[in-house]
């Protein structure tokens, strides 16, 4: 008994020992979890695992290379996003230092020109026949151009100089007839110059000075008062109230016209009665108020532009269906359709799309000829028509041109023979006229 089962132990526990290995790879070990991996699978369930839904070592690696580059480039696009808001942060930060600047700039500009306006005296010395501006006795003497409105010059012909070297009173202006200076209201001392430098003879020069309308020097002869080449300045008071200081230099005797060659104009005061202007002080929110106001008129009026240009543009568009529907029965009404409306509606799209059915109409072999034929009728049977009325009117001139045109140019019309009649008669009529 006792060896019996000594056997049979020995051989259960050989086949145990030999069956050991199968059981082992049918129920493998679980494989230690990565925390890592997980959290990264679970940001990204879309990534592929093998069959039995567990990534192996070398695809473990794979991915995690590829979640640290992607970690990367996010990172990468983040600081770019943040680098972009920073700089668009700054630009708006200088653009608003800019305005304000601007704002301030308007507001000090408008301030120096209320205090220029309220503190300014008008001066102005003119070196007249003068070519540029010279400095003489403390004050700077401008040549004087021809006179435009809203500036000052004279008003004569060219320049002349003389022998007399110097500078202000060497020169004039030939055949000179008034000097004019656009200046504010008020009162004014006005000096003038002399110094006959080119006639020598008594009797050859004589003129006289009206300053607004009233004669100040009457019959001057400066050869006679003064003699060759000598000088002389007077000074008056004149009040100004249209805003144009007029010196007239009228001719009163000789062969010459009258000479000025230096003006100087001071503005001593107000006219009796005048109230000063009080400068308006522009602060920055007022500033800010009149340009936030023209903003906004500035959109009123695009908003209404753009308003216009739909309602044409819905025009245009109706008017080309209404032509479009004309091309079934009446090529010729389409086409003059088309082309009225390419007239009326410029600049839109439906004459744009207009032009180019009229003209492909026009292109074509067959409809192009009917529709040729068609308008020069109608232009016949216009020039004939103001022909008629031509001859009512009795301009038989231009009947007869209307009527030679008819013949030479539109001989297959329907207006062709009347007119060919009427020519006749026309040329009979207008001979009869002429004689």
């Amino acid at each position: 008994m006792t060896p019996r089962w000594s056997i049979a132990v020995i051989l259960s526990a050989c086949v145990a020992i030999a069956l050991a290995p199968t059981l082992c790879i049918a129920a493998p070990a679980k494989p230690k979890t990565d925390k890592r991996l997980e959290a990264l699978l679970k940001q990204d369930p879309k990534q592929d695992l093998n069959k039995d839904g567990i990534l192996t070592q070398p695809e473990r690696a794979k991915y995690l290379r590829d979640a640290k580059k992607r970690q990367a480039e996010a990172g990468k696009k983040a600081a770019e996003i943040k680098k972009k808001a920073a700089a668009a942060r700054k630009a708006a930060a200088d653009k608003k230092k800019a305005d304000a600047a601007k704002r301030a700039a308007t507001v000090k500009a408008a301030n120096e020109r209320a205090a220029a306006i309220k503190n300014a005296k008008y001066k102005k010395y003119v070196n007249v026949g003068g070519t540029k501006t010279i400095k003489a006795g403390g004050k700077s003497w401008e040549p004087a151009p021809k006179f435009k409105k809203g500036k000052f010059g004279y008003v004569g012909k060219a320049l002349a100089k003389s022998s007399n070297k110097d500078p202000i009173l060497g020169t004039t202006i030939t055949e000179l007839k008034a000097l004019k200076f656009t200046v504010p209201k008020g009162k004014y001392r006005v000096g003038l110059m002399f110094a006959e430098n080119w006639k020598k003879k008594n009797g050859d020069r004589i003129f006289s000075i009206r300053l607004e309308q009233k004669t100040v020097i009457n019959k001057l002869d400066l050869i006679k008062v003064l003699g060759f080449g000598k000088a002389r300045s007077v000074k008056f008071i004149t009040e100004v109230s249209d805003g144009v200081l007029d010196i007239s230099v009228i001719k009163s005797g000789g062969k010459n016209a009258g000479i000025v060659n230096a003006v100087s104009i001071e503005r001593i005061g107000d006219l009796p009665g005048q109230k000063k202007k009080t400068p308006v002080r522009v602060t920055a929110a007022r500033s800010k108020a009149l340009s936030a106001a023209a903003t906004q008129q500035a959109a009123a009026r695009k908003a209404a532009q753009e308003a216009l240009l739909k309602k044409r543009e819905t025009g245009a568009k109706v008017a080309f269906d209404d032509a479009t529907k004309l091309l079934a029965n009446d090529l010729v009404g389409a086409y003059q359709a088309f082309r009225s409306l390419e007239r009326r509606f410029v600049n839109t799209q439906g004459a744009f799309d207009a032009k180019e059915k009229a003209d492909e109409l026009y292109a074509q072999p067959k409809t192009g000829r009917v529709i040729r034929r068609v308008i020069k009728t109608q232009e016949a049977s216009e020039l004939l028509r103001f022909a008629k009325s031509y001859v009512n009117a009795k301009k038989y001139d231009a009947a007869y041109d209307n009527l030679r045109k008819i013949v030479r140019e539109f001989p297959k019309t329907d207006s062709f023979a009347e007119a060919q009649k009427m020519l006749e008669e026309v040329r009979t009529l207008r001979a009869k006229a002429n004689e």
